[in-house]
């Protein structure tokens, strides 16, 4: 209903034995590994906590025939997979937090999400240094910090004028405000083909990020 752009679900991790520590981040899918199927479990749950189990369709957390029915779309999956992996890099490289790495699970929460989601797991409360940690404000600041990093380089690739995927965001911010309108390159097509125009692609690979100037697009403008 908010025609959101991502989907994030912020979480704290526990087990048993108080040993594990580390970052994770979920994606959705099904998954044939026991550990990262009983997380989804024990996440799932909580819907028993609910007051109106009606909107959540009968699914029920204990039944795996109601698991193996939830299947991400690929093109979701893929930018789900690219978000969550920016947030597990954010947190090795800024807070040097051990990375326990991206995975899949068929979490309800991000059922049905028709935009890329992931869900982040920022530590173990159970394992006493990391509990402290995740409960002082400079540790939930500096993790909130660079999951915002993570987000907004993700945006960067995903969310330009003229890139396919973006799409201009209704609510109005300042930052809005300065980003030009994309193109509509279906429209344009139909009128420029009409007075004779031709079109071209160019395709590079890049070790790094290029500035969009003609010098950078053999003399190519508006770029």
């Amino acid at each position: 209903r908010s025609n959101a752009d991502v989907f994030v679900s912020l979480h704290c991790n526990g087990e048993p034995k108080k040993l594990a520590f580390g970052t994770e981040a979920f994606v959705m899918g099904a998954t044939k590994n026991a550990s990262h199927l009983e997380v989804a479990k024990r996440e799932n749950s909580v819907i028993k906590l609910e007051s109106d189990r009606e909107k959540y369709q009968g699914f029920d957390p204990n039944k795996p025939e109601t698991l193996a029915g939830i299947k991400p779309d690929d093109e979701l999956l893929n930018k789900s997979i690219d978000l969550a992996s920016r947030v597990e890099e954010r947190f090795t490289d800024d807070l040097k937090r051990k990375k326990r790495g991206v995975k899949q699970a068929p979490f309800w929460v991000l059922h049905n999400a028709k935009m890329p989601g992931i869900l982040i797991e920022m530590g173990f409360l159970s394992y006493k240094p990391e509990g402290e940690y995740l409960n002082s404000d400079e540790g939930q600041d500096e993790l909130a910090e660079s999951i915002a990093k993570a987000i907004l380089s993700y945006k960067k690739e995903y969310f330009v004028p003229g890139n396919v995927d973006y799409i201009e965001p209704k609510t109005e911010t300042k930052e809005v405000a300065e980003v030009e309108k994309p193109v509509k390159p279906a429209a344009v097509t139909v009128a420029a083909a009409s007075k004779g125009d031709s079109y071209r692609v160019q395709i590079a690979a890049s070790g790094k990020d290029l500035e969009l100037v003609p010098s950078n697009f053999n003399g190519l403008n508006n770029i």
